[in-house]
């Protein structure tokens, strides 16, 4: 339900920024998903329980995903996210925009949107972490 959550979602954005305002930004919304068909895989061996018997696939894929997660969404997205807010910011004040309402619900769902992803970023630094501490510590007994 969740995946399901998350893909109207991601549609939803998609399509309300295909204003000529943002055609750009729709751009690097897609690119924002990069990293989702690694998150599937991994998924899917934690589901049917294949992360230990396959643990070099699910190694590899958990690898590209925060590597993916993190040159798209950090490095590619952060770097867009301002360059987009300078534009928007310069457009409300010169009054070439869609309607002030519309900007400010996209600029402010964008720096949601920006907030959460260095947040699961964190998150996920900090479960790579544990896990080579504990994998470090198990091999150590």
């Amino acid at each position: 339900m969740d995946y399901l959550a998350h893909g109207i979602a991601v549609l939803s954005v998609y399509t309300a920024a295909l204003f000529p305002v943002f055609l750009h930004m729709a751009c690097i919304c897609l690119l924002f998903e990069a990293s989702t068909p690694f998150l599937h895989v991994r998924k899917m061996m934690l589901t049917f329980g294949w992360a230990k018997s396959r643990a070099a696939i699910f190694n590899t894929a958990s690898l590209a995903f925060v590597g993916v997660f993190f040159l798209s969404r950090i490095v590619v997205g952060l770097w867009a996210s301002g360059v987009w807010w300078v534009n928007m910011l310069e457009r409300l004040q010169t009054g070439n925009h869609h309607s002030v309402t519309i900007m400010l619900l996209f600029l402010a769902a964008n720096f949601l949107l920006c907030g959460l992803n260095v947040m699961w970023f964190v998150q996920m630094v900090h479960a790579a972490v544990n896990t080579s501490k504990r994998d470090a510590l198990e091999k150590h007994k």
